[in-house]
């Protein structure tokens, strides 16, 4: 007979004799017992799933705004660079792109990344699976698509305040610089975060995640151009990780846009140089600046196409970055099933001992 709950919640079933039936019994009547355990924590479940969604928005309200004030200060470091940098000489733009990729960018992968790979939804979604009410591939899938969306608005909040702060969208007959940077951004960091996930998704805790992720991200931030030249890295780093390194990818095609020749003809052409003067007729003119040389600037930081790319491939070099994505996103799944499956293991050999 299936008895009345007991102290945990769970029904008791006992036989015609009045001995308890334990788990591993199969009497028709433990099987009715577990499909009503199973019926009676559905709403359980949804209460939880339903309580947890004011916490996830506030989370997400809260990394959204960090990401702004984050923009807000990179912008107010590097305020109008084609004024202050005219010349080309201080590499203000490349700072400012390696300020946002590297550095910035950085201390908000662990938020939107790996808050998400260790956090009480995944407990939640383990009784879940435990109870077979859905499997564990079906629950990475859906998390990891409805997660995209949010995770984009929050990089755009950090893109946007940034750039038009800089002042660099504002270079060139056509201004439509924002586009194709907010494009090549989102690229670079939601592949970024693809692969912090998935290291995330391998690691036991959320410590462990924020060591390894850290150190992968500083690896890969480093082959990319920018603070130790090309020429100065080893031949594997420069040939093997440099392919893997989304910066190395996307930060020479930022920066050929930044010192392109129409972009810096527009930038000189509202400076005037005070030692470039011309008189005429007693009367001193001031003419606009010569435009510098941005391919020679490119060249002295071995960042000039094609040359710093890892590979010479016919497609565009956002390509690899995107293909890199998709490759951790089909490895997300294996890899949380194959860190559970180990979960599994270490709890039984510590529960024998």
């Amino acid at each position: 007979s299936v008895d009345h709950p007991s102290a945990s919640g769970l029904y008791v079933v006992t036989s015609d004799q009045g001995s308890v039936l334990g788990p591993s019994s199969s009497h028709p009547l433990l099987l009715q017992a577990d499909k009503v355990n199973k019926l009676s924590s559905c709403p359980c479940c949804r209460r939880q799933s339903v309580y947890c969604q004011p916490s996830s928005l506030c989370q997400w309200i809260t990394h959204l705004l960090l990401a702004c004030v984050l923009s807000l200060v990179v912008g107010a470091v590097f305020w109008d660079l084609p004024s202050s940098d005219p010349l080309l000489l201080q590499a203000d733009r490349l700072g400012y792109h390696y300020t946002m990729m590297c550095v910035v960018g950085a201390i908000l992968l662990p938020l939107v990344a790996i808050t998400r790979t260790h956090d009480t939804d995944r407990l939640a979604a383990e009784s879940d699976i435990r109870s077979n009410l859905y499997s564990r591939f079906m629950y990475i899938f859906v998390a990891t698509v409805v997660s995209g969306p949010a995770s984009m608005l929050v990089w755009v909040g950090f893109i946007i305040p940034a750039y038009a702060m800089t002042g660099l969208y504002n270079q060139g007959p056509g201004n439509d610089a924002f586009n194709p940077y907010i494009g090549y951004m989102l690229v670079y960091l939601c592949t970024l975060q693809c692969l912090v996930t998935l290291i995330s998704y391998l690691c036991p805790g959320r410590l462990s995640a924020v060591l390894l992720t850290t150190l992968a991200v500083l690896g890969l931030s480093l082959v990319c151009g920018y603070p130790v030249h090309r020429h100065d890295l080893p031949a594997p780093l420069d040939t093997h990780l440099a392919v893997a390194s989304p910066a190395r990818w996307i930060l020479p095609s930022l920066a050929a846009r930044e010192y392109a020749d129409d972009a810096l003809v527009a930038s000189a052409a509202q400076h005037i140089c005070k030692k470039n003067q011309v008189q005429r007729q007693d009367i001193i003119v001031q003419l606009p600046c010569p435009s510098p040389d941005g391919l020679a600037a490119l060249s002295y930081h071995g960042l000039q196409l094609p040359g710093a790319l890892p590979l010479s491939l016919s497609y565009p070099p956002y390509v690899p970055p995107l293909v890199l994505a998709v490759v951790c996103l089909l490895l997300i799944p294996a890899a949380y099933i194959f860190s559970s499956h180990c979960y599994k293991l270490k709890n039984r050999r510590r529960n024998k001992y």
